[in-house]
């Protein structure tokens, strides 16, 4: 066993630490080593295997004025000051109007187009 550790490159203290690490576990410090790399690069590939095929892209229905008028209520709701409640719903109803008559949403920073005016 010693000619074994010192062959490694192990000896002294070390040695015998490593040697309970080999009594413990039936193989050697550098076997669990490789082990342990090959079990982290499958774990690795298996995360990444899953993020591409979670990655697919999802069919998506068209975009409407209504889903983007309840989008920005609920937002309007989720304000911390709620003096500005009242003026954010009216701004969305606004928006909402001026969605349904053209297909553009502006949400005051951007417009965006293209929705389905039902």
């Amino acid at each position: 066993m010693r000619s074994l550790l010192h062959s490694h490159g192990f000896g002294g203290q070390k040695a015998a630490s490593f040697q309970l690490l080999e009594l413990l576990f039936g193989v050697s410090p550098r076997e669990r080593q490789q082990a342990l790399r090959m079990k982290s690069k499958f774990a690795f590939s298996i995360a990444a295997a899953l993020l591409l095929l979670g990655a697919a892209p999802a069919l998506a229905g068209p975009m409407r004025c209504g889903d983007q008028h309840t989008a920005c209520l609920a937002f309007c709701h989720k304000l911390t000051n709620p003096a500005y409640i009242p003026t954010c719903v009216t701004n969305c109803h606004t928006s909402q109007s001026a969605c349904l008559r053209s297909g553009c949403w502006n949400n005051g920073t951007q417009i965006r187009c293209g929705y389905l005016r039902k």
